[in-house]
């Protein structure tokens, strides 16, 4: 009363024996069968290399502020302040802030990740890099306009860079820097940014540019001026052929052990 079932065995023409309750392979199709995923499972781990990389930078070069100022507009600047933050896998995230331009260092730092915040009064430097993991920073700078008498045209510009790169596939790097005034919800102004992918192969991209933006003043007025970026990395390190090819080599070598057992 037992179901059995006859098919070609693969390669040599020889028959597998199914039965209902089991299966029987002929002894040399067994050992070849073994022997080349643990080939295969040998050759994977040891050639399989991945290398995943995510870094992203954003400069802005404070010294290269221009103020202009048509008409007979008189302004100051008050309020003026930085703002930092940094976060990265494994690491505290931190952050600060100064009355005055400059005098921020945060950073934070992962097991493969790392972020960090720089300000001075000449200078902003944002940077995040990761190779496992993901990394986060972000900066502001604000200061107040006032217009003290008289009308015109204030504008403001400074030059930035944006930068990042990518390897690896899941790999990716965005950066955005906006300068401007106004509120997080109702802005104007210019901004920078980058977003890079690896899925779509590695690269690597530079934007150097100058921001700027204008607006009319009156006697009275304020104009809330701007200065933000973020920075976001990730970097995840897919499972690599070997392991997809682990199963099939340990089942391949657990069933040469079992047929030379039973011979």
């Amino acid at each position: 009363g037992e179901a059995r079932y006859l098919r070609p065995a693969i390669g040599n023409g020889r028959s597998i024996c199914l039965t209902s309750n089991h299966w029987k392979e002929e002894p040399m199709t067994a050992r070849l069968s073994g022997i080349l995923n643990a080939c295969i499972l040998f050759v994977g781990m040891t050639t399989n290399a991945y290398a995943a990389l995510a870094t992203a930078d954003i400069v802005v070069d404070w010294s290269s502020l221009v103020i202009a100022a048509t008409g007979d507009l008189v302004i100051n600047v008050s309020g003026e302040a930085d703002e930092g933050s940094a976060s990265a896998e494994g690491g505290v995230s931190d952050s600060d802030s100064t009355s005055g331009f400059g005098g921020i260092n945060v950073s934070s730092i992962g097991p493969s990740s790392s972020a960090s915040v720089v300000t001075t009064s000449d200078l902003i430097d944002v940077s995040a890099a990761t190779t496992f993991g993901f990394a986060r920073s972000q900066f502001e700078r604000a200061a107040d306009f006032n217009a003290l008498s008289g009308s015109g045209v204030l504008t403001l510009s400074v030059d930035v860079e944006v930068q990042g790169e990518v390897q690896g596939a899941g790999s990716e790097a965005d950066a955005t820097i906006v300068f401007g005034h106004g509120t997080a919800t109702a802005w104007t102004g210019s901004l920078a940014s980058i977003e890079l992918r690896g899925s779509s192969g590695d690269g690597i991209e530079s934007l150097p540019t100058t921001l700027s933006f204008s607006v009319p003043m009156t006697q009275g007025d304020v104009v809330a001026m701007f200065a933000e970026g973020e920075i976001d990395v990730v970097s995840p390190i897919p499972i690599p052929a070997a392991a997809w090819l682990f199963g099939s080599g340990l089942l391949g070598l657990i069933g040469i052990a079992r047929r030379k057992k039973a011979a």
